[in-house]
């Protein structure tokens, strides 16, 4: 790479090792942070894993600290309505100009990192990768290829997402932030996030079935990989929602016709996500905090508003906290942050009870279960996978279960849209099928097709501006949509309606 680029050439440089495909493992992002002095280990950091409640237990905990006064970094992905938006500091995005600086210093380090190691391995191809990780388009464009987008290796040579999180560590290194916020990207264990030394604490967010094909078959695999992130004598904060058996979901509270489940040593499969990560924890001498949704009271909820106490584990009494997001699950992610909270106190952080209120109050969180407005009402929603899905359902019987409701649709094909649609497609009057505007889609025909079987009104459109347009002509003025099923079609999406609004 040329040095002096600017920002369009910085981009699709990253564009295009994004297309060679993403693989998990830990040796080359290592390889290349040692040459960069390794930054992660010069910032304390909050890393988080999980199914659902990642992104949500962040925005919590970034609202809260800068409330506190401290200067916040914040890596997460997927994003949502454009490529900068994975790397924030007290809320603003990197700046486009900063992006290509960083970008021309890192890629010959990541370039000679890549090089070397098709060296070592023999069998150098002609463009100088090497293997053959999943490339990224390799789901949703067949019939019959239905996969995740990633590889359980060989490396072919250092990842996009690899070298993103090189950017990261150096980015916020650099801007002095106090504290990182990190998330990972896919499981935990192997994920590029996961070679920072100088973790203040790990948090383990709600478990359930993702990514099955690459991360494991049952809940207590996927939770024994994402425990991984957990580091020797570290403080972890596990979601409390993690002590139910995985054919429950996300608690009793997830679907009033489901009882909680309990966990049997002789079925693996019902082995719970808590078990898994406790007995993880206990191996590496790290102290574990769990969430505790039976001691919130006083809870009081709205579509607009929601508000509760709770006594956390060290006894701090936290009296009418309100949150200004959408959705009753949203209280176990902010419970998640009250308690990573309380270990940075103990660890010398300033944080005060009025930051803890004011921060938990300012909270927003783009994308899921955003209301953008009335007339009819119209929501976006992140849920891509069952579990999430689970949260919906609960979110719409619970406020709108006697108004006209039309869905907007769109998938990835690596998903297990089949167990998605099984649970929430009843609900709606009239079901739109888009596709999200990525190469991994399902399109819209093939999941048009799949509604049909579930459901008699199905629209479908390959456009989310169509789609939009379509659902507000189902709706009417008195009824509500729901946009979900992938974040990569919520930008569109949410574009199209502001269009429509505002211009």
């Amino acid at each position: 790479m040329e040095i002096g680029v600017n920002y369009q050439e910085a981009y699709e440089y990253i564009q295009n090792i994004e297309k060679q495909g993403s693989v998990l493992g830990l040796e080359l992002i290592r390889r290349l942070l040692l040459r960069l002095e390794d930054p992660q280990n010069r910032l304390p950091i909050v890393h988080v894993a999980g199914t659902n409640g990642k992104g949500s237990t962040i925005a919590f905990l970034d609202s809260i600290l800068q409330s506190a006064g401290y200067r916040v970094g914040r890596y997460i992905s997927p994003t949502v309505f454009g490529y900068l938006e994975r790397f924030q500091i007290n809320g603003k995005w990197m700046p486009e100009a900063r992006f290509a600086e960083l970008m021309t210093r890192i890629a010959p380090a990541a370039e000679a990192v890549s090089a070397a190691y098709a060296a070592e391995r023999g069998n150098e191809r002609e463009d100088g990768r090497m293997g053959s990780p999943i490339p990224t388009d390799a789901c949703g464009n067949g019939d019959t290829v239905i996969r995740d987008a990633v590889s359980v290796g060989p490396h072919a040579g250092l990842t996009a997402y690899e070298i993103e999180t090189a950017i990261a560590f150096l980015y916020f290194l650099e801007e002095r932030c106090d504290i990182v916020l990190l998330e990972t990207g896919l499981g935990g264990r192997d994920d590029a996030t996961n070679v920072a030394d100088r973790v203040l604490c790990s948090v383990l967010t709600a478990i359930s079935l993702d990514h099955t094909r690459v991360l494991g078959s049952t809940v207590a695999q996927i939770a024994s990989v994402k425990a991984g992130i957990i580091k020797p004598d570290c403080p972890v904060v596990v979601s409390g929602e993690n002590r139910y058996a995985p054919e429950t979901g996300s608690g009793p509270e997830a679907d009033p016709n489901l009882e909680a489940g309990t966990e049997s040593e002789s079925d693996p499969k019902s082995e719970t996500a808590l078990s898994v990560i406790e007995a993880y924890a206990k191996r590496q001498h790290a102290p574990v905090t769990v969430t505790a949704p039976e001691r919130v009271r006083d809870y009081s909820g709205s579509p607009e508003k929601q508000v509760f106490s709770y006594e956390t584990a060290a006894g701090n009494f936290y009296e009418g906290l309100q949150l200004s997001v959408n959705g009753e699950f949203q209280v176990n992610n902010c419970l998640n942050a009250l308690e990573v909270i309380e270990i940075l106190r103990k660890k010398g952080y300033n944080i005060s009870n009025e930051a803890i209120m004011t921060g938990v109050r300012r909270t927003s969180w783009s994308g899921r279960l955003e209301r953008l407005g009335g007339s009819p009402e119209f929501y976006l929603d992140g849920a891509h996978n069952p579990g999430a899905i689970r949260v919906l359902r609960q979110f719409i019987r619970q406020y709108y279960g006697t108004r006209r409701l039309v869905f907007i649709i769109g998938v990835l094909a690596d998903k297990d849209y089949g167990a998605m649609l099984e649970s929430i497609t009843d609900l709606a009057d009239c079901v739109i099928a888009t596709e999200p505007p990525v190469k991994r889609r399902l399109p819209a025909k093939k999941l048009a097709e799949q509604i049909r079987q579930r459901h008699s009104c199905v629209l479908e459109t390959g456009s989310c501006r169509e789609a939009v347009a379509l659902a507000l002509r189902e709706a009417g003025r008195e009824g509500v949509i729901f946009a979900f099923g992938s974040l990569y079609a919520l930008g569109e999406i949410k574009g199209e309606w502001e269009r429509r609004h505002f211009v």
